[in-house]
C-alpha cells in the first residue's frame, strides 16, 4: 500500500512539473507569434504608359515582395473607375516570396490617365496607392482630349 501511495505521490509531482513548465513555455510562444508580422514592399509604385493609341490595349504589372515574416494576403484592389481591372493573388504570399498585380486599362476614350488604385492587405492598416499615368490619343487627333 505504501509503495503504491508513493507511486501516486510520484505521477502527482511529474503532473505537476509538466504543468508548471506548460505555464512557464506558452508565454514566450504566445510572444514569438505576436511578432509574426507580414510586409508589403512595391519594385515601383507608378506606371507611365505615355502615349497610347484609342482601343489599344494598356497593360502593366506591379511586382510585389513579401519582407515580413508571417503570410501576405492581398485582400482587394480597388479603383475609381471600371476603366482599370485589376487581378491579384487570392493565396497568402509566404515570407520571402513575390508576386503581382496585374493592371489593365480600358483605352476607350481619349484623354488623360491617372488613376490611382488602392491595394488593401494584412500588412498595413491602410491602403498602398499605386498609380497608372498617361495619355490615351483619339484615332482623328494626335493629342488627348483633356
Amino acid at each position: 500500500m505504501v509503495k503504491k501511495l508513493q507511486i501516486i505521490k510520484h505521477q502527482h509531482t511529474i503532473a505537476t512539473w509538466c504543468v508548471v513548465i506548460l505555464i512557464g513555455v506558452l508565454p514566450v510562444i504566445s510572444c514569438v507569434g505576436q511578432n509574426a508580422k507580414p510586409k508589403i514592399v512595391f519594385n515601383h509604385k507608378v506606371h507611365h504608359f505615355g502615349d497610347i493609341s484609342q482601343h489599344a490595349k494598356a497593360e502593366c504589372s506591379f511586382t510585389f515582395h513579401n519582407t515580413g515574416n508571417a503570410p501576405l494576403m492581398i485582400q482587394k484592389v480597388t479603383s475609381s473607375c471600371r476603366c482599370t481591372l485589376p487581378q491579384w493573388p487570392h493565396t497568402p504570399i509566404m515570407p520571402g516570396d513575390s508576386s503581382t498585380i496585374q493592371l489593365t486599362y480600358r483605352t476607350d476614350f481619349p484623354g488623360i490617365i491617372y488613376r490611382p488604385i488602392e491595394v488593401w492587405s494584412n500588412a498595413t492598416r491602410k491602403p498602398i496607392t499605386l498609380l497608372i499615368k498617361g495619355s490615351v490619343m483619339s484615332h482623328t487627333d494626335a493629342s488627348p482630349i483633356k
